[in-house]
């Protein structure tokens, strides 16, 4: 199902599949997959100069 959103949202959209790519990647580089299937990622944090680059993205 396509939804039309709002510009602002629209221009957001490949960040944020972006954010959710490079989570998924930086879990299955960092942890075994046993890890991946047994760890709380609760307290895990991607590095915080990525999120500084998407929000300069985000500001464009």
């Amino acid at each position: 199902m396509d939804i039309d959103a709002p510009a602002e949202i629209e221009r957001l959209m490949p960040i944020l599949a972006d954010v959710e790519t490079q989570w998924d990647l930086h879990l299955a580089c960092t942890y075994s997959a046993e890890e991946l299937r047994t760890r709380s990622f609760d307290s895990e944090r991607m590095p915080p100069a990525w999120f500084e680059d998407w929000l300069k993205q985000a500001g464009q």
